[in-house]
C-alpha cells in the first residue's frame, strides 16, 4: 500500500486535480463511486485507489518492496489450484466501505471466484490478501486501507509484511469467520497461507532484496 501524502483530507491530491481529465474536481466533496473511478482512472498515465469515495494517488515503490510481492504472488501461483489465481496491484479489489465506495490495490491478491476473470475491471471475491509496509506508507490511509480488508468477509487472510527489516504478521479468519490474533514471524521463521496450503521461509520472502541472508 502506496501513499504520496499522509491522510486522506482531501478527496482530490494535487496531482489529479492537475490531470487534463479533472471532472470530480467539479464537486470535490462529492463522494466517487467504483464504476466512476473505474471510468476515470482507465483515461490516467497514473494509478490511484479510491478509498471512502476518495481518490487517492497509487505511488511507485523501492525495488525490494517489488521482489518481495513478485516473490510472494509467484509462490502463491505455484501452488494455488485452479480457478484461484493470485494478482498484482494492476487489480482493482473492491472492498466493504461504511462511509464510501472503495477501489483498492494489494501488493498481492488472490482469489477463487470464476466471477473474477476474463473482462472484468475490479476483483469481487478477494480471499487472501499480501500488502508490504514501507516506512513512507504508515498512517492514517494504511490503517484505514487495513480496516476495509478487515471488514470484507470474503477475505480469510490478511498478510504484512515489513521492508525495513525480517518480519511478517499473518492474521486469519476461523471457522466462524472470525479474527484470529495475528502470528509474526521473524527472522528465518516460515510464513503459512493455510488456504493455499503454502509455507514460504521468509528467506524466500525477502530473496533479491537487500534484507536476504
Amino acid at each position: 500500500m502506496r501513499y504520496r501524502a499522509a491522510g486522506f483530507e482531501s478527496p482530490l491530491p494535487g496531482p489529479i486535480a492537475g490531470t487534463a481529465n479533472s471532472e470530480f474536481v467539479q464537486n470535490p466533496i462529492a463522494s466517487v463511486s467504483l464504476q466512476d473511478f473505474l471510468d476515470w482512472e482507465q483515461r490516467q498515465t497514473q494509478r490511484h485507489e479510491l478509498l471512502h469515495g476518495r481518490i487517492i494517488p497509487f505511488a511507485s515503490t523501492s525495488f525490494d518492496h517489488n521482489h518481495i510481492s513478485d516473490n510472494v504472488r509467484e509462490a502463491l501461483n505455484r501452488v494455488l489450484p485452479s480457478p484461484c489465481y493470485a494478482y498484482g496491484t494492476d487489480i482493482i479489489i473492491e472492498t466493504v466501505s461504511k462511509t464510501g465506495e472503495s477501489g483498492l490495490r494489494a501488493d498481492v491478491v488472490v482469489t477463487c471466484s470464476k466471477e473474477d476473470a476474463g473482462r472484468g475491471r475490479y476483483l469481487k471475491h478477494p480471499r487472501i490478501v499480501v500488502e508490504v509496509r514501507s516506512p513512507s506508507n504508515s498512517g492514517k490511509a494504511w490503517d484505514a486501507k487495513l480496516l476495509e480488508y478487515w471488514n470484507t468477509s470474503s477475505i480469510a487472510q490478511l498478510v504484512v509484511i515489513e521492508t525495513d527489516e525480517r518480519g511478517a504478521e499473518s492474521y486469519c479468519r476461523d471457522a466462524d469467520g472470525v479474527w484470529q490474533p495475528p502470528i509474526s514471524t521473524i527472522d528465518s521463521g516460515v510464513l503459512v497461507f493455510p488456504g493455499a496450503a503454502l509455507e514460504m521461509t521468509l528467506d524466500e520472502v525477502y530473496r533479491r532484496t537487500t534484507l536476504a541472508i
